[in-house]
């Protein structure tokens, strides 16, 4: 099959790129984007149409012939690359063989890692060997390789393990240090011909995240992880040295398994070997069935026969919903076989639904998946029995099946796994292995294969109690991977001072507490980025997280012992995750689902991190407290919180309940990660809002200032850290506005600061700092109180963005200068950049507001020529007289931003009057509204043009979308701005003078900064058209020719 695939897979990716190169089915796809029967077509459809032209731009179907002909080269050079990374995985994986003779080194192996090692020597030439007496063959392959890290008593034997495989594929023939090298070499060539910074930038492109955004999780939750991993390295070390182990104080990588693997048997009296015979696979795969069909309503059944399969361990399944028809099938190919298939589970198609590829065009064709694991093959009468960690890798790849298999998405391109944000991908396959704890199911699953005994009870809490063990390592352990997938795929330059094994080693120092091997080569063996489809891509699994989390706590709050409640919403999961597939933004499926947005609490909760923080209880709680919880005291409960300094968090007793000792309370507060102590300001998580501490002394009484609110530092020694911040870090006021930006939380705890600058004056011997502090106090109240005033105005635009003409008419010395400084420092504390957009907009809009409000005032000829006209409108004999004398005065370029002025300014009048009656208010309304109407309908052709073309943030996509605004056709006034047509000179014109106003405004006092909030990103845009027009339409002008278009700006400035 590998020769063949060498010989034939040339041919396909190049028959993929011409696909992809299709000038033809580009322009196909643009027209239908542009057609008037846009609108009428699914959302399924649309989602296919965006896709492929973007796809196609990322294709390189818009570069010129020379660089298309090199992005091909590339993209054949990246396939063989990558197939020539992954045969070196395999082969060096295969090459090694420890064949060992004597039992004593191999002491503390389980019997199926014994008799799987008996098998493999057998399979080597050695017919006779036998699990009792050898000899075992030790090889690289995953469950050999699991099995010496994790119960091996021969220390050198896992060293000798361990080496040999984090230098996988580094050496000799098989070295992949250079297939790597020339991966991202010409990754990054890839991502510069289609116009990218880096190659993250185009695998972004078609994700849910950004590079910044991804980074941002990526640390944050480093964070969060580092201390609990650095305590699990110290709790490991205690344990070994309690059990008398030599090398307790200097652990390394080939120990940190072993001890942990005693550790967890220790702590929780859990051997994952012998929890082996409650898991065969055929009962797993039962149970697993039997909650699906609780979950779906789906039958699994047997269709072995049906379907041709590649091997006799394959089995082939169809699956049947209410109406006793087959909807889906797949195949499983559950045993390991090293000379065969790579290590690891997965799960693929083989065929998609699809309506138009079904045999008679009408009917569906139904989806086949495949999945494949890598278990431990049955030996003799014994069936394939499962370490728990297994069982989890089943549900998670059946999750991935059932997305697939569940689809209702008669377009094939966005059925099943097809279509879908590769960072949303995981979100059904995490999702099931949640279920994997439920008690109900995991016990269905758990009998022992000889006496069918169930699972005893106490080891199902154990189990539950050891879900969250070492969570701190094994998170730094995934985070470790995408930070150097996004490292390499972002930052590092091929060629350059650095190495691949430079950066893999500067991310190693932030995510792993036991520094690499000096020879360390495991990104030679790293197939998810260098051959997998996970290139600047890793971070995806901890993306997922916070959907499956989510999703899963959907079940828990309709409550998971509730049958019908829980088909319930299994079947609201299927028709919204499973069943709508790539065929809506998967924001959008999962809001249908859950009915809001994602939030990260429940992962937060699930992964049992926040258990790992030292943390410092805020108030303590009497016994009486305890027993005695009444609504008052559980609402005083759910405020208190506690903070932990050295892991920068908040967590209060609502979200984290265990560390109150008391009952699980409504969750009502969130985590809030706190820059502290090296600065006091408070980033939010999530969007809902929280409370902080509240601690304030009416609520703690006399003795607040002295309660430990973080470990060492009491609420006096907390402001005395705000005062040295504000005194000597950031002694520059216009600085405390990042602190004092946060008014909810600042409101709680501004008592005590003022307080404290109080006390600490009256006490202080020295003039200066007496005075200082007495300053300081009156400065931060001076920032404080205008600060207050900016987000008084703020919520008022915030709650009325559509009267911000009318808002600035009352209130124009409001919007100053500070005010626009005030929005960009707002700006600054949303994580989200839709909330930062949405931040800079109302900027803007404000600004241009603004802007029109002083210019109209300039004259008062044009003041009193717009109160005439105004009367004659309020004199109308109706309101529809009034209207329509508005819209004639559009249509007439008469209605000037002074009369709309007026009309603005009556309207907020009118609103905000306590005394007016609401007949005149509403006849003030209509008239605003009438006039707004007016204004777009007499808005130039050019400007909806310009509008539409601003919003492509692709180069490539914009330049199309200008090519066609040129192209012959109808001249009209288009409904949809992607079927209006104009001229290159007319279209330059009108970008002229925009960037002409805007150069005029620039430097205008008071509000420049406004302008930066996002105006410099559309001028940019603005100027790339311009010169694109220039270079590609416009001849060089004539004199005359520059005549004609003086008067025409002349015309266009007057209008």
């Amino acid at each position: 099959m590998t020769l063949v695939i060498y010989c034939l897979q040339p041919e396909k990716v190049e028959f993929d790129l011409k696909l992809g190169q299709s000038k033809p089915l580009y322009n196909a796809f643009k027209a239908i984007r542009e057609s008037p029967d846009w609108d009428g077509l699914s959302d399924a459809q649309k989602r296919i149409v965006e896709s492929s032209i973007k796809e196609a731009v990322l294709g390189g179907v818009s570069l010129e012939d020379s660089k298309r002909e090199e992005f091909n080269k590339i993209q054949q050079e990246l396939t063989k690359l990558s197939r020539k990374f992954d045969e070196n995985v395999l082969d060096a994986t295969k090459k090694f063989e420890k064949l060992i003779t004597d039992k004593k080194e191999i002491e503390g192996l389980p019997a199926t890692a014994l008799g799987l090692a008996a098998q493999t020597a057998s399979s080597k030439g050695h017919e006779n060997a036998t699990a009792e007496n050898g000899p075992w063959m030790i090889t690289l392959d995953a469950p050999s390789f699991m099995s010496v890290m994790q119960h091996a008593k021969n220390r050198a034997l896992r060293e000798e393990i361990y080496r040999a495989y984090v230098t996988r594929a580094s050496s000799g023939e098989l070295d992949n240090t250079q297939v790597i090298e020339q991966i991202l070499k010409l990754r990054l060539e890839k991502a510069k011909l289609l116009g990218y910074n880096n190659y993250a930038e185009v695998s972004m492109a078609t994700k849910m995240a950004t590079v910044s955004k991804a980074e941002e999780l990526l640390e944050k939750l480093r964070s969060a992880s580092w201390n609990a991993a650095v305590q699990d390295m110290e709790d490991l070390r205690q344990f070994a040295k309690s059990q008398g182990a030599p090398e307790a104080n200097e652990l390394t990588h080939w120990d940190t398994t072993f001890w942990s693997e005693r550790l967890r048997e220790s702590k929780y009296e859990i051997n994952e070997e012998e929890l082996r015979p409650y898991f065969s696979l055929p009962k797993v795969m039962e149970g697993l069935f039997s909650l699906v069909k609780m979950l779906f309503g789906i039958d699994v059944e047997p269709a072995d026969g049906v379907a041709p399969v590649w091997n006799t361990d394959v089995r082939f399944y169809l699956i049947k919903d209410s109406s006793a028809k087959p909807i889906s099938y797949f195949y499983f190919d559950p045993y390991s076989r090293p000379a065969e298939k790579r290590g690891g589970a997965w799960m693929d198609e083989v065929v998609a639904r699809s309506r138009v590829l079904s045999d008679d065009k009408t009917s569906v064709r139904l989806p086949i998946a495949h999945m494949v694991c890598n278990q431990m093959p049955p030996v003799g009468d014994k069936p394939s029995l499962m370490t728990f960690r297994e069982v989890e890798t089943v549900f998670h790849e059946f999750g991935h099946a059932l997305q697939h298999m569940l689809t209702k998405q008669d377009e094939g391109l966005v059925a099943g796994i097809r279509g879908i944000e590769w960072d949303a991908v995981e979100l059904p396959s995490q999702f099931m292995e949640n279920w994997c704890y439920h008690r109900n199911t995991l016990m269905g699953i758990a009998k022992h294969y000889e006496t069918g005994e169930g699972l005893p009870e106490e080891i199902y809490q154990k189990l539950l109690a050891a879900r969250t063990f070492r969570a701190g390592s094994l998170s730094l352990r995934q985070l470790k991977f995408a930070t150097v997938d996004l490292e390499l795929h972002s930052k590092f330059i091929p060629g350059g001072s650095e190495s691949i094994y430079d950066v893999d080693r500067r991310v190693s120092e932030k995510t792993q507490v036991i520094p690499p091997l000096p020879e360390d080569r495991f990104l030679c063996s790293f197939s998810h980025i260098f051959a997998g489809g996970y290139a600047a891509g890793y971070y995806s699994y901890k993306w997922a997280e916070v959907l499956s989390a989510d999703a899963f706590s959907a079940f828990e709050d309709a409550g998971l012992n509730d049958d019908k409640a829980v088909k319930e919403t299994g079947n609201r999961f299927r028709e919204t995750i499973l069943a709508l597939g790539g065929g809506k933004d998967p924001l959008t499926v999962f809001v249908e689902f859950r009915g809001r947005e994602p939030s990260p609490e429940p992962l937060l909760r699930h992964n049992g991190l926040l258990q790992k923080f030292q943390l410092s209880i805020a108030h303590q709680i009497s016994s009486s407290q305890t027993q005695n919880h009444s609504s008052d005291q559980e609402d005083n409960m759910s405020n208190l919180v506690c903070f932990d300094a050295s892991v920068s968090t908040v967590v209060s007793a609502a979200t984290n309940p265990s560390l109150f000792n008391t009952p699980l309370l409504p969750f009502t507060t969130e985590v809030f990660f706190l820059n502290f102590p090296k600065t006091p300001r408070i980033i939010r998580l999530q969007t809902p809002k929280i409370l902080c501490a509240n601690l304030t002394t009416a609520q703690l009484g006399d003795d607040a200032q002295e309660v430990e609110i973080a470990e060492g530092y009491t609420m006096t020694k907390f402001c005395d850290k705000m005062i040295d911040v504000f005194l000597n870090e950031k002694p520059e006021p216009k600085d405390w506005m990042g602190y004092l930006v946060f008014r909810e939380d600042w409101n709680k705890y501004r008592e005590n600061f003022y307080n404290r600058c109080k006390s600490r004056a009256d006490t202080e011997n020295d003039f200066t700092m007496k005075q200082r502090l007495v300053t300081l106090a009156t400065e931060v109240k001076r920032v404080d109180d205008e600060m207050e005033r900016h987000a008084e105005l703020l919520k008022q635009v915030e709650d009325s963005p559509m009267d911000i003409n009318a808002i600035v008419t009352r209130r124009r010395k409001d919007f100053t200068g500070e005010f626009f400084r005030y929005l960009t420092v707002v700006q600054e504390t949303h994580d989200s950049l839709e909330d930062r957009d949405a931040v800079a907009r109302l900027g803007a809009r404000c600004l241009s507001a603004v802007s029109a409000y002083d210019n109209t005032l300039e004259t008062v000829e044009t003041l009193d020529d717009a109160q005439a006209k105004f009367e004659d409108i309020l004199d109308s004999p109706s309101i529809e007289a009034a209207c329509a004398k508005i819209k004639s005065l559009a249509k007439a370029k008469e209605l000037d931003s002074s009369l709309i002025l007026l009309i603005n300014s009556a309207w907020a009048s009118a609103k905000e009057s306590p005394t007016m009656k609401n007949e005149v208010k509403a006849i003030m309304y209509e008239l605003y509204k009438a006039t707004k109407k007016s204004l777009k309908s007499i808005a130039p052709k050019e400007i909806k043009l310009l509008k539409y073309l601003l919003n492509f943030t692709d180069p490539e996509e914009r330049f199309s979308a200008l090519a066609t605004a040129f192209s012959p056709g109808k001249d009209n006034e288009a409904r949809n701005p992607n079927a209006i047509y104009t001229t290159p000179k007319e279209l330059h014109k009108w970008i002229t003078i925009m960037l002409d106003a805007y150069q005029l405004h620039k430097d205008e006092t008071g509000i420049e900064e406004a302008k930066e909030m996002n105006l410099p990103m559309v001028i940019q845009r603005l100027s790339i058209l311009k010169e694109t027009i220039e270079e590609e339409y416009l001849e060089k002008e004539t004199p005359e020719a520059k005549k004609d278009t003086d008067d025409a700006d002349a015309d266009a400035e007057e209008f």
